[in-house]
């Protein structure tokens, strides 16, 4: 965690698997679901960690920002939020590659019908090229 000023002994920081390559796109997500960002900006995460952060956007429940950093890697620390709210970054997630696959599709000019199917890691974009 090249990006992440740890002063700290113990770090609850954690990674998301997923890498921001669209970070418009991402913003796009986060405002059809109504979550502000900040841009270019350091977060403050548990403890006195901090990471810095092209993008920063806070969950609902959360007690600390999501930092995008410009590798595109997600960093998060979900200690002190609240009950229930973890999966609320896996389902920003999820809309981000949702949008991020059917944008390239409808750029190879396809028209087509889509519906999701959930798998256990993730979400199953099926596709019918008309």
């Amino acid at each position: 965690m090249k990006d992440i000023q740890r002063r700290g002994k113990i770090s609850h920081t954690s990674k998301n698997k997923c890498r921001i390559k669209n970070i418009d796109m991402l913003k796009a997500v986060l405002d059809d679901k109504g979550i502000t960002y900040r841009e270019n900006c350091t977060v403050n995460l548990y403890g006195s960690n901090r990471a810095k952060a092209e993008l920063a956007f806070k969950l609902d429940g959360w007690q600390y920002e999501c930092a995008v950093t410009a590798d595109g890697e997600i960093l998060y620390d979900h200690y002190g939020s609240k009950h229930g709210t973890k999966g609320l970054l896996g389902e920003t997630v999820k809309e981000y590659n949702k949008q991020s696959i059917m944008a390239k599709v409808w750029g190879a000019g396809f028209v087509m019908n889509s519906w999701e199917e959930e798998v256990k890691d993730g979400t199953k974009i099926v596709i019918e090229v008309m």
